[in-house]
């Protein structure tokens, strides 16, 4: 959330954010991931799903085992009297704009009459792992008048293809939205996808990733001509965990328009124990940066600022600071994609007296 907290007011007004709710960090009660939420992004609306690789782990746990918050998220995918408990909580949160829980198809109209009396917008997710509901959710949504829907077409997450071949499914997503566009032709259609690396063992010094979903995006949006369409992604975040108590070798990335900069100081494992050696390694895969002729100077984003403060002494020491460096300067980025490099942006948040 600090990414996300720490981008200026003017890019969160321009920010329609995706999150999985699920329980954050030490965080016994979902409560504490909502105000989270609006500590970092304010009084401003953003969809909300829940995460379902992080239910579907916890669900499944001994009671003994579950903390309040995996009891709560259950609950809330309780699909009993069209999702109740889900548009309950909805209704409890003015800011949210809620996606529709899928797993119980019979219970999709009664869900989303619930939700049309809110009045604020309407969200479906779809993705590979509910393909088998989309005709029978497409036909219940064709029925309804709903004035603002989002369709998500959420497309691969990184690690469940090779990274260049997402492109290769641009011409099948393109048929999917074209067909949703005949049945819901006022639906926003969004499109993301991830291809974050995972892996960084080959790279020591700078390296050059290509951003694919932006790409992938691209060719999409061009085949779709009647859709009303949004890029997304998911900030260069990898939704699987691969946590194996060893974060690897001291990195920074830095986000260009179409480009991951990715600076890795190889040291050893028994290396990054050694405080003084990891930060060095930090201090100088930030100096690498601030050095290469893709460093932008004098760009206004917290993230940058970030980096360039590490560059001259620790200020990045760990992989959750640097992780939230890269998202922040991401977001802003693709925010802002289509100025020209070098644009200057107004960043500065307006002054009150």
């Amino acid at each position: 959330m600090a990414a996300l907290e720490n981008l200026s007011n003017k890019d969160k007004d321009a920010l329609l954010p995706i999150i999985m709710l699920r329980g954050w960090q030490n965080a016994l009660n979902l409560s504490k991931s909502i105000e989270r939420i609006e500590k970092a992004f304010g009084n401003r609306p953003w969809i909300a799903d829940i995460c379902s690789v992080y239910y579907s782990e916890k669900s499944t746990l001994p009671d003994h085992e579950k903390k309040p918050v995996h009891h709560q998220l259950i609950s809330l995918k309780n699909p009993a009297s069209g999702y109740k408990n889900w548009c309950d909580f909805v209704e409890q949160h003015e800011q949210v704009i809620p996606c529709l829980q899928l797993e119980e198809p019979s219970q999709l109209a009664a869900q989303i009459d619930a939700f049309l009396e809110l009045d604020r917008g309407i969200a479906v997710r779809f993705n590979e792992d509910n393909i088998q509901v989309w005709n029978t959710v497409l036909q219940v949504l064709a029925a309804k008048e709903i004035e603002d829907l989002y369709v998500i077409i959420d497309y691969g997450r990184s690690g469940q293809r090779a990274q260049a071949d997402l492109l290769t499914y641009a011409a099948s997503v393109s048929g999917f939205v074209n067909g949703m566009v005949r049945l819901i032709p006022n639906a926003t259609f969004i499109v993301s996808s991830t291809t974050f690396p995972s892996e960084f063992s080959g790279i020591e010094g700078v390296a050059d990733k290509p951003i694919y979903e932006r790409q992938f995006y691209q060719m999409v949006d061009s085949l779709c001509p009647l859709a009303d369409m949004i890029y997304s992604d998911r900030g260069s975040v990898r939704a699987e965990t691969t946590d194996s108590g060893w974060s690897g070798s001291p990195r920074i990335d830095y986000p260009l328009k179409d480009f991951w900069k990715i600076s890795r100081e190889k040291i050893s494992k028994e290396d990054t124990k050694d405080e003084k050696k990891r930060n060095a390694a930090f201090r100088k895969a930030a100096k690498a940066l601030v050095s290469d002729p893709a460093w932008e100077s004098g760009l206004d984003v917290w993230g940058a600022k970030e980096i360039e403060a590490a560059s001259k002494t620790n200020h990045i020491t760990n992989a959750r600071h640097a992780t939230a460096v890269r998202i922040n300067i991401h977001l802003h980025r693709q925010l802002h994609y289509n100025l020209a490099t070098g644009t200057k942006i107004d960043t500065d948040d307006d002054w009150v007296d």
